[in-house]
């Protein structure tokens, strides 16, 4: 069975990612970005929802 983070979790997980890595050049600049923020899914280090970076983050997480 494979648990799939929501999107709001992807969200606070990169923005409080020291590693995160923009997948794309100019990425920050990009409509989706701008309107909506940087997610895991954008990251280089996002390999199909695969990331031991995330889990540590979410674990480290306020979860109140």
């Amino acid at each position: 069975m494979v648990i799939l983070d929501s999107i709001e979790q992807m969200n606070a997980i990169a923005e409080q990612c020291e590693y995160f890595s923009p997948e794309y050049k100019n990425m920050s600049n990009s409509k989706e970005v701008i309107d909506k923020g940087i997610n895991c899914t954008m990251c280089l280090h996002y390999d199909n929802g695969k990331c031991g970076i995330k889990d540590e983050i979410l674990t480290s997480m306020d979860q109140t």
